[in-house]
């Protein structure tokens, strides 16, 4: 699997908007899908659900998932952290969409405002910011990442842990980032997922499918990328019935010192495991 940075992930979502073709507002309603299907195999109806969003998409994102959540009866409030006057076009339908299903579902949080009171066993979805923030989270956006970092709750973050980089976090404010439970991200992992660092922040990440352009996937070049299924079959010979031990090529180890065979018992399996 290739792994992108964020500005080239945005490139191909506008790329699958214009080939597919699809409206962006109908991509990220397939993308909030993904996310509900997650996140229903893994919390209960009866837990509530505190959705916090930005104005940006990963907010229209959120408001789209929570809207879809109250469908399917969970105990949703939708929060928009109030720190812009502006919305993105998609973001502002989504409020719409949400008002319109329930107005009871959506409030507006300013900095003056009580940080709303977080119910034991709450779930919070974490949608404020998405893979194109390019500087530390500040003011009141930090603010409210903090207090959802000091609840007992655990959070599940949309795409990526508000206020974490795609990619070099060296210099981020470290105070500033979600520390999520879960991360679902669409169609791709981002580079600063697989840095230990980043765990804490993170937590257990998982990518589900939206259906971006596989051509575009495939055309555009990328400087990294993970081993997985998909690239292991490929790379597996077709094993003959009466094959042996022999037929698929020898290995030489040479690994191991006096209390330290941890490398040596992998590699053996690994060899084993292969048929060599």
């Amino acid at each position: 699997m290739k792994i992108f940075t964020a500005e080239s992930v945005k490139e191909i979502d506008q790329y699958t908007i214009e080939h597919e073709p699809i409206n962006s507002i109908d991509l990220m309603e397939r993308a909030a899908k993904a996310f509900v299907t997650w996140f229903m195999r893994k919390y209960d109806y009866a837990r509530p659900v505190r959705v916090f969003c930005g104005p940006g998409n990963n907010g229209g994102d959120g408001f789209a998932v929570a809207r879809m959540l109250r469908d399917k009866n969970y105990r949703v409030k939708a929060y928009l952290v109030k720190f812009s006057k502006s919305l993105s076009d998609d973001c502002h339908t989504n409020i719409k969409r949400l008002k319109a299903f329930n107005e009871d579902l959506f409030t507006e949080l300013h900095e003056e405002d009580p940080f709303p009171e977080i119910e034991e066993n709450s779930v919070l979805i974490d949608a404020i910011f998405g893979s194109g923030l390019s500087r530390p989270a500040e003011g009141f956006p930090s603010k409210v990442i903090q207090k959802m970092n000091e609840s007992a709750a655990e959070i599940v973050s949309v795409d990526i842990p508000s206020g974490l980089f795609g990619e070099d976090n060296r210099e981020n404010d470290k105070q500033s980032i979600i520390r999520a439970s879960y991360t679902i991200s669409f169609q791709f992992p981002f580079l600063s997922f697989f840095f230990a660092d980043n765990y804490d922040y993170t937590g257990r990440w998982r990518v589900v499918p939206i259906g971006l352009h596989p051509e575009i996937i495939r055309e555009k070049e990328s400087s990294h990328h993970t081993i997985d299924l998909e690239l292991v079959v490929t790379l597996l010979k077709k094993r003959s019935k009466y094959s042996h031990k022999g037929t698929y090529g020898h290995a030489l180890i040479v690994a191991g010192s006096h209390g330290m065979m941890g490398a040596a018992v992998m590699a053996s399996r690994g060899c084993l495991r292969a048929g060599s």
